[in-house]
């Protein structure tokens, strides 16, 4: 039981080392560019970049405005329409989260060519009630639905806002040497946003992109796993497990793993729902 947990939750990402079945919470690195954070961010993409028609009109001429895009649309959008591009923007162009000034892009143009170049998303246009019950659609552009999670691999450097590939690497730098090829080569995602599609292979890639920049890392880098990569997939007889792959969905793994441990009663102390913030299995 060891390897690299990265958590990528609603309020905090956090990358926590385990060995011995024991967490590493010294080695451990956090960032505030989670779940809420995406969802923030994009909202103000929304507003910037999105547009919407009021059904009996038609035409998409109106942008959305900010008394539309609500926490309910952006988890929506989040868990419905957006995925992991598999092709990471070049470095020095940076992403901001924090512009809220209609006048100040959020996405500079060397990035927005950049999307436009690469993109394979295509626009997509959806149904939508508003809180007063006014039926409208909604245009999301491609590079949205494709680019929206850039912000939770690479954070925001302009505010010192780690994102989660940063946390990976310093975490991996952090713990003793000989445990290094270990955690790189069971990297295991949980977290609300860890099931969005393409999110983890894309994560692994940018790791080991990271990994190879590091003079004296190349092997390191060629050992970079995902957890499920890296359990036997065969039995003893060289027969396929039936049951051998992803049990179960990321975003449930802490849940069930929280559940194992207070049912086995660990320490001799029962974990309720009071006190489970503060419970250590450890």
């Amino acid at each position: 039981m060891e390897g690299l947990v990265v958590n990528i939750g609603y309020l905090e990402t956090s990358v926590v080392p385990v060995f011995d079945g024991r967490p590493m919470y010294v080695y451990a690195q956090y960032s505030s560019i989670a779940g809420k954070a995406l969802e923030e961010y994009l909202g103000k993409v929304l507003t910037q970049y999105g547009a919407y028609s009021i059904v009996e009109v038609g035409g998409f001429n109106n942008k959305l405005p900010k008394s539309f895009v609500t926490k309910k649309l952006c988890n929506h959008i989040i868990h419905n329409f957006i995925f992991a591009s598999p092709v990471a923007p070049p470095k020095g162009l940076a992403i901001s989260s924090e512009s809220s000034e209609t006048d100040s892009p959020l996405v500079c143009k060397e990035l927005l060519s950049f999307y436009s170049q690469t993109l394979i998303a295509s626009e997509l246009d959806f149904a939508w009630e508003l809180e007063n019950s006014q039926a409208i659609r909604i245009r999301l552009p491609g590079w949205v639905r494709e680019h929206i999670l850039e912000v939770v691999f690479l954070g925001d450097p302009e505010v010192d806002k780690l994102g989660v590939t940063e946390l990976v690497l310093r975490s991996i730098k952090a713990v003793p040497v000989d445990l290094r090829r270990t955690m790189a080569s069971n990297l295991l995602i949980t977290g609300g946003l860890a099931d969005i599609p393409n999110i983890r292979p894309r994560l692994l890639a940018d790791i080991s992109s990271a990994l190879y920049e590091v003079p004296g890392w190349n092997t390191l880098a060629e050992s970079a796993k995902l957890a499920e990569e890296s359990t036997e997939d065969k039995q003893t007889d060289g027969t396929p497990l039936l049951s051998s792959g992803i049990v179960f969905l990321s975003s449930d793994r802490a849940w069930i793993g929280t559940s194992l441990a207070c049912s086995a009663g660990f320490n001799s102390t029962k974990a309720t729902l009071d006190n489970l913030c503060t419970f250590s299995f450890s």
